[in-house]
């Protein structure tokens, strides 16, 4: 049995009405399907970009850490240095004299230059002496004869 159904002219429009919407329908996801599309090769090329940029990082990092280890490796140099001189120093101030020697050794040079002091006065009064009292004594031997 063979059954045919009627189809009347308002059906077939409202069915070709139906399709050409979802036609449309198909057209805009299309649309939107190359607008993805284009948004995805945007983002595929944002991370090639992103990638070369983690290289270029990762690069300038290896610089940057060969840049510290010289750095630290200079101020560990300086520092050596700087801590050889402090024990230069050190060793140095070791044969300095201290204030208490020093005022020792220096009360015990004044006494010793002030008995000399001693010495030489009373020697000058001596000598003194002798240049005014030989020449009286010669004058008073002269006047005796």
């Amino acid at each position: 049995m063979n059954e045919t159904k009627a189809y009347s002219i308002e059906m077939v429009f409202d069915t070709i009405s139906k399709l050409e919407s979802r036609l449309n329908d198909m057209e805009k996801g299309v649309v939107i399907l190359g607008k993805l599309e284009s948004r995805l090769n945007d983002i595929e090329k944002g991370v090639a970009v992103l990638s070369e940029f983690k290289e270029l990082i990762n690069e300038r990092s290896s610089y940057t850490q060969t840049a510290v280890d010289k750095a630290e490796q200079s101020v560990n140099t300086r520092i050596e240095s700087m801590n050889a001189f402090r024990d230069q120093l050190k060793d140095q101030a070791k044969t300095f004299l201290t204030f208490d020697v020093y005022n020792a050794n220096h009360k015990s040079i004044e006494i010793k230059i002030e008995a000399i002091q001693k010495i030489v006065w009373g020697g000058l009064a001596i000598v003194s002496f002798l240049v005014f009292a030989v020449p009286l004594f010669m004058h008073f031997i002269q006047l005796a004869k």
